[in-house]
C-alpha cells in the first residue's frame, strides 16, 4: 500500500531539489529523511533520483511520479485554501503567482508598489512562488487570479509580454559612452578579467545564455552557479564576478551605480516575462497596475 508520508517527502524533494532543504521544510532530520526517501524507492522498484553536483535530478520514472504527485498535493492545497478563504471576511483575497524562476526581489518591488493603491486597500494580497509545472498547475485550476512567468502557457495567450534586455552586468564601473558601444561580449568579458556568475542547469535564462554562447562559439571561466536569480544578482554586486542578467533586475542596483551593464541597449538578447490574468486586463485593476509596475522597470536610460 502505498504510503502517503513517503510520497510527500518525495514531493518536497523533489521540488527543493535538496535534501537538506526538504528537511528544513518538513522539519524533520537530515538522516531522517535519507532513510524515508530510499524506504520509498525501494517500495517503488524503480531510482527516483541521481546526484548532479550537489543537487538532485529526477530520473524519467521519477519524474512521471512527480507529476502524478503534484497532482494530489495541489488538490489539498486547493481545499485548504478554500477553507481558509471561506473563514476569512475581512477582506477579499488576490493572488499572484509567479514562476520561481523569476528573480525574488523584482517581484517583491512590482507587488509591494500596490499597497499604496487606494483600489487596492480592500484586498488581502498573496504572492506564491513555485517552480513552473506547480505553480502553472495551480494557475490553470483557477486557485490564483494572476501569473507571471517566463515560458508561455501551451493553451492560453497572455495578457501582456514584456522583452527584458539582456547585457552583461558587473560591479565594475564602466564608461556610460564605451558600455552602449560594446557589443562584443567576449571583448567584454576579457577586459573585464571576471568569471562569470551562471544560472544553473534548467533554468530559462541558462538556455537562453547556452544558446548564446553556442551560437557565437563562446567560452568563459565559471566562478560558480546558482538556481537562485537574487544568488547571482548579489554576488555580481559584491565584486564576485560578472553575468549575463536582464537589465530589469539589476534596476536599482543599476541607479545607486552598484554595478554596471555593457552591451547593445536592446541587449545580446531578450529575455521575456509573461503575465496571463484570469480575467480581462481592463476588469481587473491589479493586473493593469503590475503591467504599469513592470513597464516601469524597462523606461530607465
Amino acid at each position: 500500500m502505498l504510503n502517503l508520508n513517503h510520497l510527500r517527502y518525495f514531493y518536497v524533494t523533489a521540488q527543493m531539489k535538496s535534501v537538506t532543504r526538504a528537511a528544513e521544510i518538513l522539519s524533520i532530520s537530515q538522516p531522517s529523511l535519507s532513510q524515508q526517501l530510499n524506504a520509498f524507492e525501494e517500495s517503488v522498484g524503480f531510482p527516483l533520483y541521481f546526484r548532479n553536483g550537489r543537487g538532485l535530478d529526477l530520473t524519467p520514472k521519477g519524474k512521471m511520479l512527480y507529476e502524478k504527485a503534484a497532482s494530489v498535493f495541489i488538490n489539498v492545497e486547493d481545499i485548504n485554501n478554500f477553507i481558509l478563504k471561506k473563514q476569512s471576511t475581512s477582506q477579499d483575497l488576490y493572488s499572484v503567482a509567479v514562476c520561481d524562476e523569476i528573480e525574488r526581489p523584482f517581484v517583491s518591488e512590482i507587488i509591494g508598489k500596490l499597497v499604496h493603491a487606494k483600489f487596492a486597500e480592500a484586498l488581502k494580497f498573496e504572492v506564491i512562488s513555485k517552480p513552473q509545472f506547480d505553480i502553472v498547475a495551480e494557475y490553470t485550476s483557477l486557485k490564483h487570479d494572476l501569473l507571471i512567468t517566463n515560458r508561455p502557457l501551451k493553451k492560453s495567450t497572455p495578457e501582456k509580454i514584456f522583452s527584458f534586455p539582456v547585457n552583461i552586468v558587473t560591479s565594475q564601473q564602466i564608461d556610460v559612452t564605451h558600455k552602449l558601444k560594446e557589443n562584443n561580449a567576449k571583448a567584454v568579458i576579457s577586459g573585464l578579467g571576471e568569471k562569470l556568475v551562471l544560472p544553473s542547469e534548467g533554468l530559462s535564462l541558462r538556455e537562453e545564455l547556452d544558446k548564446y554562447l553556442y551560437d557565437f562559439d563562446l567560452d568563459f571561466k565559471v566562478a560558480f552557479e546558482s538556481n537562485t536569480l537574487a544568488c547571482i544578482t548579489r554576488a555580481v554586486s559584491q565584486k564576485v564576478g560578472c553575468s549575463f542578467l536582464p537589465v530589469p533586475y539589476v534596476y536599482d542596483d543599476l541607479k545607486h551605480k552598484k554595478v554596471s551593464v555593457i552591451g547593445p541597449k536592446k541587449g545580446f538578447w531578450q529575455h521575456k516575462i509573461y503575465l496571463y490574468s484570469q480575467k480581462p486586463v481592463d476588469d481587473d485593476q491589479v493586473c493593469q497596475k503590475i503591467i504599469s509596475n513592470i513597464q516601469s522597470y524597462l523606461n530607465f536610460e
